[in-house]
């Protein structure tokens, strides 16, 4: 190999280096309620909501941001993040169920993930989560899309983009057990 390439090789690894990219630096895509937020209301009582699927329709399913400095921010699978974070509506008075066959006296949710990324909005990073949901009875599925923001901070770590999506999720899910609140009523008595 000539001195030349050697150098390149070498100023790209530095680079990479001083970016705080590294190949290694995969985001463990892990669902934890935001720390220091309100704990949520309790929204209704015996009402089960059953996920008979979940799946991830996003365009990119690899990354979920950017590093500050340059670079993609990778995570694995988002399923389990995804049915990790609809748990949250537990929190809300749901009794939450999954079983891909619909269960007679709940609210029958199919959930898609259409979006789920991080960003930068000066001096804050955001998470953003959008979801389609499919209701019984409803023609087109509910759309719910919010963010969450996080203060400054180390923004070049992988787990920090996951606090802001988790952030993102949270809010979502809270949209969410609002919308499934009216369905609730309508069941008839088991």
């Amino acid at each position: 190999m000539n001195v030349t390439i050697r150098k390149a090789i070498v100023l790209v690894l530095l680079a990479a280096a001083q970016c705080g990219v590294h190949a290694a630096d995969v985001a463990d895509l892990t669902f934890t309620p935001p720390e220091g937020e309100p704990a949520p209301r309790q929204l209704v009582r015996d009402c089960v909501v059953n996920i008979v699927g979940i799946a991830d329709a996003r365009n990119n399913r690899e990354t979920i941001g950017r590093f500050a400095r340059g670079g993609s921010v990778r995570a694995g699978d988002a399923l389990p993040w995804l049915g990790a974070s609809l748990e949250r509506l537990a929190a809300y008075g749901y009794a939450v169920e999954r079983s891909a066959a619909p269960r007679a006296g709940a609210v029958n949710i199919d959930v898609r993930l259409t979006r789920a990324y991080t960003f930068y909005w000066w001096p804050q990073m955001g998470g953003t989560v959008a979801l389609e949901v499919a209701l019984p009875g409803t023609a087109a599925p509910l759309k719910l899309r919010q963010m969450g923001f996080r203060g400054a901070g180390n923004w070049d770590g992988a787990q920090q983009h996951v606090k802001a999506l988790n952030l993102g999720a949270d809010r979502v899910i809270e949209t969410l057990a609002a919308a499934l609140k009216p369905a609730c009523g309508a069941l008839p008595a088991p």
